[in-house]
């Protein structure tokens, strides 16, 4: 969600890859608001190897260049890794923006 309860169009990511994936992202700025889900595929050091818009809702998920932007900013991400993890796992990145 965003970093304030009304006004806000920036914020920190969700994902669905589990407990041993720790993300910190940079807050984004968008002038649309929405949801961008993007799938990922995550290296056992965090990097992520390949980010691909799967869909969204809102103004935001409709706009073509916006989502181009979140793909590019989703593979500049890095997650902290802990435990034994595979070398790939593949997971889904979802940026509600407001």
């Amino acid at each position: 969600n965003g970093n304030a309860p009304t006004g806000a169009l920036a914020g920190q990511p969700g994902h669905n890859l589990g407990a041993n994936y720790h993300l910190t992202a940079p807050q984004l700025k968008c002038k649309k608001s929405g949801t961008i889900n993007i799938s990922v595929v995550v290296r056992s050091d965090g990097s992520i190897s390949s980010a691909k818009y799967i869909g969204g809702k809102g103004e935001a998920a409709g706009d073509a260049s916006i989502q181009s932007y979140f793909v590019n900013e989703t593979k500049k991400l890095k997650f902290k890794v802990s435990g034994n993890v595979p070398a790939e796992k593949r997971g889904t990145i979802t940026w509600v923006i407001k």
